[in-house]
C-alpha cells in the first residue's frame, strides 16, 4: 500500500450518482475483467475468470512466498462499483474478526483485509488467502441449507457491533426504496424495450401497495448478494466473501434475495423454507434483479426470463 494515501467512506450522494453512471453506461461495457500481472508488490499466479463483463477483476497473487486474494476495480469514472469496493474495504475491516455460530460446530467468518493499493484508475483490496471449498461445488441440498442459515443468522451480527462501527455501514431505509422504485422500474422497461410491460407493472404495483408494511420500518444487516460463489468452507469455518453490498436495510432482504435469485431458481432442489415477510421487498427485489441481469447478460437471457415468469 502506498504511504500517506487515505480513502474515505462513501457518502450517500456519491453512491446515488455512481449508481446513475452505472445504469447509464453499463450497457456499453465490454468484458474487461482480466487481472493485472502485478499490483504493487503482488504478482499474479492465478486469475479467477468471470463469465460476464465487470468492473472487477479477481485473482490469487503472491508476495514473499505467501498467497493473497486480490480484488481490483478499474474504470475511468467513479461509478457504483467503485464506491462498492470502497465500502467493502471499510465493512470488512469491521467484521473481519467477528464470528457467528451457524449451529453445530460451524462458524460464520469473514476474510481478513491485509491492505489496499490505490492508483489513478484502479483500486485493489488485498485479502488474506483462504484455501477452502467453494460452496458452488457442493450439492443443491447443502447450498440451500447453508445459504438459508447464513441469511437467518447474519442479522445477529448487528447486535455485536459498537455504535462507532455501526456508523460505517450504509443505510437503505424505506425512503431509499420509495425513491428508487420508479427509477428501476423505468430503467427495466427501457432495457426490455417495453416488452413485458404488464409483468413489470405488476411487480411495480405489488411493491407500491405494500410499501408501508410495518416490517419495512426496521433495519438489519444484510449481505444482498448471497450466492454459492461467495461462500468458502474451510473445516468448521464458513467464510462469506464479496461484502461490497453489505448494508443495514429492510429486514429479511437476504432471505427474499435467495427466493428470487434466478441463479438459485435453476436448482431443482433449492428451497429456503421461508415465506415472504415483505411483499414490498419481494417485488422490489424482482425489479432490481431484472435490471441487473438485463445489464449483465442482456434482456433476452434465461436469467431475465426466469425473473419475468416468477411464481
Amino acid at each position: 500500500m502506498k504511504k500517506n494515501i487515505k480513502i474515505n467512506k462513501p457518502e450517500s450522494y456519491q453512491i446515488i450518482f455512481g449508481a446513475f453512471l452505472t445504469i447509464l453506461f453499463d450497457r456499453f461495457k465490454k468484458n474487461k475483467n482480466d487481472c493485472f500481472l502485478e499490483i504493487g508488490e503482488y504478482k499474479l499466479i492465478k486469475p479467477i475468470k468471470k463469465n460476464y463483463p465487470s468492473d472487477f477483476s479477481v485473482g490469487i497473487y503472491q508476495m514473499r512466498d505467501k498467497k493473497y486474494f486480490v480484488k481490483t476495480w478499474r474504470g475511468y469514472f467513479k461509478n457504483l462499483s467503485y464506491y462498492s469496493i470502497i465500502n467493502e474495504y471499510f465493512v470488512n475491516k469491521i467484521i473481519e474478526n467477528q464470528s457467528i455460530s451457524l449451529g453445530g460446530n460451524k462458524k460464520l467468518n469473514f476474510p481478513k483485509v491485509v491492505s489496499f493499493v490505490k492508483e489513478e484508475k484502479t483500486f485493489s483490496i488485498i485479502f488474506k488467502y483462504i484455501e477452502g471449498t467453494n460452496l458452488e461445488t457442493l450439492s443443491a441440498e447443502i447450498k440451500s441449507e447453508l445459504l438459508s442459515n447464513i441469511a437467518k443468522k447474519l442479522h445477529g451480527l448487528s447486535k455485536k457491533l459498537t455504535k462507532n462501527e455501526l456508523i460505517i455501514f450504509p443505510k437503505r431505509s424505506l425512503s431509499f426504496y420509495i425513491l428508487t422504485l420508479p427509477i428501476i422500474t423505468v430503467c427495466s422497461l427501457t432495457l426490455l424495450r417495453f416488452h413485458y410491460f404488464g409483468k413489470i407493472l405488476e411487480y411495480f404495483k405489488g411493491a407500491l401497495v405494500n410499501v408501508f408494511d410495518k416490517n419495512n420500518l426496521n433495519l438489519e444487516l444484510s449481505h444482498r448478494d448471497l450466492n454459492p460463489n461467495n461462500v468458502i468452507i474451510k473445516g468448521n469455518k464458513v467464510y462469506l466473501t464479496d461484502n461490497e453490498g453489505m448494508v443495514f436495510t429492510i429486514p429479511n432482504y437476504d432471505q427474499t434475495y435467495l427466493l428470487c435469485s434466478p441463479e438459485l431458481l435453476k436448482l431443482d432442489n433449492f428451497n429456503t423454507n421461508i415465506n415472504y415477510p415483505s411483499l414490498f421487498l419481494r417485488n422490489y427485489v424482482l425489479l432490481h434483479l431484472i435490471l441487473i441481469y438485463a445489464m449483465l447478460f442482456g434482456p433476452k437471457s434465461n436469467y431475465v426470463y426466469r425473473l419475468l415468469n416468477y411464481e
